[in-house]
């Protein structure tokens, strides 16, 4: 996760960048070890099962990938892990009204990042692989005359009719000024660069 907000102290998280010359500047995503609970969009589920639709639901559905989970545990002092409904999928959510990740509840949350390292570099800095962790797609590709397979990358799902870069990188600065307005590439920021892992429930 990259953000442009290092030049900004704050008065919390980990200090790690300072030098006689340069005044502290405080992480505002904390430090390694700490855990992150992901939101997202997300809709109570339980009238798959008795057709009634409740504030407090034990049955949710998620839309990213159609998945239906049951969470035991509700209002007993714990949530368990939840376990997946089998019959029920994606095409049984649709046409329902879904609610924004910024309602989800913690405990309807099911994934869980931990921070595993926070850095500063430089915008340009960022490598290949950082690039593609932040979402790059690479899409293998014939040139007009057939030969031989290249790869291409795009911050986009691949229409057959978007640009395709020959970098992860190059596709990852189109990203960028599409969020930040064009040309911020080139003034070549400081950014937290905060590094995570998936916590298996």
């Amino acid at each position: 996760m990259w953000d442009k907000s290092a030049k900004e102290p704050t008065g919390y998280g980990v200090n790690l960048w300072s030098s006689p010359q340069t005044p502290g500047r405080y992480c505002p995503y904390s430090a390694p070890g700490d855990r992150l609970w992901v939101r997202e969009t997300w809709t109570p589920a339980d009238r798959l099962i008795d057709g009634y639709v409740r504030d407090d639901p034990t049955i949710v559905g998620y839309r990213a990938d159609g998945a239906v989970l049951l969470w035991e545990g509700i209002g007993l002092g714990g949530v368990t892990s939840p376990q997946a409904l089998t019959g029920w999928g994606s095409e049984d959510l649709e046409g329902i009204r879904w609610r924004p990740s910024i309602f989800m509840p913690r405990w309807a949350s099911r994934i869980t990042l931990e921070i595993t390292d926070v850095r500063v570099e430089q915008l340009q800095d960022i490598s290949e692989e950082d690039a593609k962790s932040e979402g790059i797609n690479c899409y293998q590709f014939y040139p007009d005359d057939g030969w031989p397979l290249c790869n291409g990358y795009t911050h986009v799902p691949d229409d057959g009719e978007c640009g395709l870069h020959d970098t992860a990188v190059s596709a990852f600065r189109k990203l960028w000024e599409s969020i930040n307005r064009e040309n911020t590439w080139s003034l070549n920021p400081w950014v937290w660069v905060v590094e995570f892992k998936r916590i298996e429930k």
